[in-house]
Formats: structure tokens, C-alpha cells, sequence
């Protein structure tokens, strides 16, 4: 966290989240290959109340992206849980699932928004 929060070693980041985001996608083929009808991931640090917008952004939409169009490209439904208030990036994440994935947002109303 701190190195995207000083957007330090932005490289090695990204490797790292490509690498989860491949392994993720796999997991998801090997999920619907047993019969499954879809499949979802869980981004804990992925929201507002641990990650600016600016930085969500910057690092787990695009791989969120990636995972999102290569399942539906196979017809896999995928179920993207964010925790938090996701209100500062409920654009962005609406705008990642498209149909047929599927979106869950977690509002958090009882939390206020940390960035503007």
C-alpha cells in the first residue's frame, strides 16, 4: 500500500496485479469447467475507505478490466465485490462490469467519502 500510495516501484505493482488478476481468471475458467454458471472476486483494499480513486484508477480498474472482458469474451458471469463506500468510484466501476457481469456495489452510508 505504500508503494502506491507514494507511487513508488509502479512496475513491480502492476506485475503484481497482473500476476493475481491471471490467476484469478484462471480459477473463474476452472470454476465454470466444473459446472459453474459464474464466478466472483473480492477487492478488500480495492475501495475508497483503504484506496484514493485516484490510485483505484490508476492500479485495479485496468486489471479489473482485463479480467472482466476476457471472462465475458467466454460467456462467464463475473461478481466484483468492492468493500467500503463505494460511492467516489461507483462510475468507474459500473462503467468496468458492462453486461453480463454483474455489479454489487457496496454503498456504506454509514461511512463519509475520505476523497473528494
Amino acid at each position: 500500500m505504500m508503494d502506491i500510495a507514494t507511487e513508488e516501484e509502479q512496475e513491480w505493482i502492476d506485475a503484481l496485479l497482473d500476476y493475481c488478476r491471471r490467476v484469478a481468471t484462471r480459477y473463474a475458467f476452472a470454476l465454470t469447467e466444473c459446472g459453474g454458471h459464474s464466478t466472483s472476486i473480492g477487492e478488500p483494499v480495492a475501495g475508497p475507505d483503504m484506496l484514493s480513486p485516484k490510485h483505484y484508477r490508476k492500479y485495479p480498474w485496468k486489471h479489473e478490466r482485463m479480467m472482466v472482458d476476457e471472462l465475458k469474451a467466454h460467456g462467464v458471469i463475473l461478481h466484483n465485490h468492492i468493500c467500503g463506500n463505494t460511492l467516489p468510484i461507483v462510475d468507474d466501476f459500473i462503467a468496468n462490469q458492462g453486461r453480463p457481469s454483474f455489479l454489487r456495489p457496496t454503498l456504506g452510508f454509514e461511512t463519509q467519502p475520505r476523497w473528494g
